[in-house]
């Protein structure tokens, strides 16, 4: 019987910050769980966690174990870290690293404060598909035409 759980709480601090264009950031992280995290496309979505911005030494981080997101939810909202909704740019899980890109748009929310003011070392949670899992895949929605030898994809940069 499978024990591995779909999804990881991986603990991660940001390693390096590309400015990629004036509003695109592409921020690498390095975690020690990054080398059992699997992306099952180019448009692999996953949660992450950041600290509360008006008081970030109270946020309440996220255990790694099967029912995280009960244990997440029951938090009070003023303990709870804001999660919100990225997509992996790049895995390097043989170096433990991730790549997310963040459209800086100003700090109008607790992604965008914590892109605005990252710095090297700083600490973040993402939950991530697991690689040990052998259930059904999750975590995102493209799935070209199989015939298709070629496709053209226009986008703009959020």
């Amino acid at each position: 019987m499978n024990q591995a759980q779909p999804y990881l709480i991986v603990n991660m601090q940001l390693a390096q910050i590309q400015k990629l264009s004036p509003t695109m950031t592409r921020f690498t992280f390095q975690g020690d769980q990054l080398d059992q995290v699997l992306t099952y496309a180019p448009d692999q979505r996953v949660k992450l966690f950041f600290p509360i911005i008006d008081n970030p030494e109270q946020t309440q981080w996220i255990e790694n174990h099967a029912e995280w997101y009960q244990h997440y939810r029951q938090l009070p909202e003023q303990l709870r870290p804001p999660m919100r909704t990225y997509t992996i740019r790049h895995l390097r899980p043989q170096q433990k690293q991730v790549d997310i890109d963040f459209a800086m748009h100003g700090a109008t929310g607790p992604a965008s404060t914590w892109a605005e003011q990252a710095k090297i070392g700083d600490y973040l949670q993402m939950a991530a598909p697991n690689a040990h899992w052998q259930g059904d895949q999750a975590g995102f929605e493209w799935q070209p035409p199989q015939p298709a030898r070629q496709i053209l994809l226009m986008a703009d940069e959020t």
